[in-house]
């Protein structure tokens, strides 16, 4: 069984790194092709990085002249990956043990075309999958008690299901497991998402024709999230609601997706007033 593992870099080489190194820990090396995708970063470990994807045998690094995006550079990625299924990784995650034999396994069982592992032990609220944006959600939203709520609904199905894989709208693009055959029925990610937004909207794509997407418990992978956003909290929030905003134009257009998208635009006030806490975005 051989995955195509895409990485995004944009100067977060050493985490990269770093990530590379628990891979080849935990997966056979014939098990491993890796495809790093650099959106023009201009940190110092960027050298180091490419020397030591280039050295690899069946390993390729792709560096771009200019940030493209996310999803356009896993589009790119993925055209020069050879396996049929595509993982992608964030480069702040670590993984630990086979969570690809995991998610293969998962996809066997439950005949999913796309899944997304845990990032850490089971909880009550589970962040990294959930409903698509609506009315009620994105109401509720507006007083910081959407998202929470929305997590303890997917916590508790979690834990009503035990281990087996649970049926979502969305799971997290930190790490992704889909099947290179719908990723490209699908046309890949629409690349008009420069950031944020794009994994939910191939999530809604998939759905939409009639495909599967689960949330597995049982396969864990180490994520430290928002490592750019923290940098510029500012510059995170104003892409994160954009991309929400972009995301409802899309699949709720006219007048039935006019009140979430209203919505939508009444949370950004809120966030306002977060930014002048101290901690926010150190």
């Amino acid at each position: 069984m051989l995955i195509s593992i895409v990485i995004v870099n944009y100067n977060l080489s050493g985490e990269v790194m770093t990530c590379l190194d628990s891979l080849e820990r935990h997966i056979p090396q014939d098990r491993l092709n890796v495809v790093v995708v650099d959106n023009a970063s201009q940190d110092a470990a960027l050298g180091q990085l490419r020397d030591r994807v280039s050295a690899m045998p069946g390993w390729r690094f792709i560096g771009l002249h200019r940030n493209i995006g996310f999803g356009a550079a896993c589009n790119r990625g993925a055209e020069q990956s050879t396996a049929e299924w595509l993982c992608f990784l964030n480069p702040d995650t670590v993984a630990g043990n086979d969570f690809l034999q995991c998610l293969w396994k998962a996809a066997e069982s439950s005949g999913a075309d796309l899944l997304g592992p845990a990032y850490g032990p089971p909880r009550w609220l589970e962040w990294n999958c959930g409903r698509f944006p609506g009315p009620i959600l994105e109401g509720l939203s507006i007083a910081m008690l959407g998202r929470p709520l929305e997590a303890f609904w997917m916590g508790l199905r979690r834990r009503l299901g035990g281990k087996q894989p649970l049926s979502v709208d969305w799971v997290l693009g930190a790490c992704m497991l889909l099947q290179r055959e719908r990723f490209e029925f699908l046309g890949g990610f629409d690349e008009s998402f420069f950031l944020y937004y794009e994994e939910m909207d191939l999530c809604r794509r998939l759905v939409d024709s009639g495909g599967k997407t689960v949330f597995v418990s049982s396969c864990r992978i180490h994520h430290t999230g928002s490592v750019s956003g923290r940098r510029d909290y500012r510059a995170f929030t104003r892409r994160f609601y954009l991309g929400k905003l972009q995301f409802l134009y899309k699949h709720a257009p006219g007048f039935r997706g006019r009140v979430p998208r209203r919505r939508v635009r009444l949370q950004l006030p809120v966030q306002r007033l977060l930014w002048r806490r101290p901690l926010v975005g150190t």
